[in-house]
């Protein structure tokens, strides 16, 4: 929808086709891919459409990838915006990008899981801190490699705790146990487990609106999209030469979408409810109510199949136990879990692996 909504302003501007660009992937990864619904919106706006199609084979893009940030920067969409950049700079030298949309009216599942959270507080805790979380834990992860289980079960996890740790635990890869499980006793005397708690604690009290959908999309602008998607993309976009700009982050728009009443950008289950009202007579219905997927590549299945390999060699036991950072047995346990389909471990084995990878190539421990 942020994509559509910004190449629609550029169709109504230009006095040429406006070129566009979108990701899919080889073989049988439909949870994933948007081309079909990125096709249907070229042909209804009549842009110059152009695919880009990754295939698992990604070994030798993941250092590059570790290159370009100079840091463990554990977001594997780096890879779907790596090849989109890579592709555009053969054409264009600015883009422009729908980054910011999500962010601004409330269109992460997340968005949607902290208003229940809030609804849901009269349960008692016997339910929400044992019940519910053990009979989520107890789901079998699904063979498309759909992230739906994974968000239900992190849901589950933060039921009993305060809106900023529920946060958290939507947020973070690993939470503040598993971190302690992961992290060995010398470094556990270094690295306080909870630091990322703190510091939701601290964006949610900065941040203290009535309506807790408010309160999460000003958390998100001033953490997640600059620590992480503006991050991102403009390191990727800059390892091509390529210019990305962000119109829907422009300060006047952010100031007006941030004084919008949470309860308009979401209304029931309708993430981003009043953006969408406003591209509705731009965007075919077919691709504005459609469910969100996401930027993202199949690195749940590619870790369980094309990758395993891969990934067991990247995080083998002797590779770990050198760096005398990690429990080596716990790392074992994550790729067994996710192998297995017992968990979705696919952001975990992510970070790992990427800090694996920066290790290797600056030495670090």
């Amino acid at each position: 929808i942020d994509s559509s909504a910004v190449v629609a302003g550029m169709v109504a501007a230009a006095n040429q086709p406006v070129k566009t660009y979108t990701i899919g992937y080889e073989g049988d990864q439909s949870v994933y891919d948007e081309r079909a619904d990125a096709s249907k919106i070229a042909r209804h706006l009549g842009t110059d459409h152009h695919e880009i199609v990754i295939k698992p084979d990604i070994e030798d893009v993941i250092p590059r990838l570790v290159r370009a940030f100079d840091q463990p920067f554990a977001d594997s969409s780096a890879v779907a915006n790596y090849y989109v950049f890579k592709e555009t700079s053969k054409h264009v030298k600015v883009v422009l990008s729908g980054l910011g949309g999500d962010e601004l009216f409330g269109g992460y599942e997340r968005h949607l899981a902290i208003r229940r959270h809030a609804g849901l507080a009269w349960l008692p805790r016997w339910m929400s801190a044992g019940v519910l979380p053990w009979l989520t834990g107890l789901l079998p992860e699904p063979r498309s490699g759909a992230r739906q289980i994974d968000r239900v079960k992190r849901f589950a996890r933060g039921m009993a705790a305060p809106a900023p740790a529920a946060y958290e635990a939507y947020m973070t890869a690993f939470d503040a146990e598993t971190r302690g499980e992961l992290l060995n006793e010398g470094m556990r005397s270094e690295v306080a487990a909870a630091d990322s708690e703190f510091h939701y604690a601290r964006l949610f009290e900065a941040f203290d609106c009535e309506d807790p959908v408010g309160t999460a999309t000003c958390v998100d602008v001033l953490s997640y999209l600059p620590g992480d998607l503006l991050t991102l993309t403009d390191r990727m976009s800059m390892q091509h030469s390529i210019e990305a700009r962000a119109p829907l982050i422009d300060h006047d728009f952010v100031e007006l979408a941030l004084s919008i009443p949470g309860a308009l950008r979401i209304r029931g289950s309708e993430k981003k409810r009043i953006l969408r009202q406003v591209v509705r007579d731009r965007i075919p219905p077919e691709i504005l109510d459609r469910p969100k997927r996401g930027f993202t590549i199949p690195v749940t299945n590619w870790f369980r199949d094309e990758l395993q390999g891969y990934l067991r060699s990247v995080l083998a036991t002797e590779r770990v136990a050198k760096t005398g950072l990690f429990n080596t047995g716990v790392v074992e346990r994550l790729i067994q879990e996710h192998v297995d389909r017992r968990h979705n471990h696919h952001a975990r084995l992510w970070a790992l692996v990427t800090f694996m990878v920066w290790n290797d190539e600056y030495k670090v421990v």
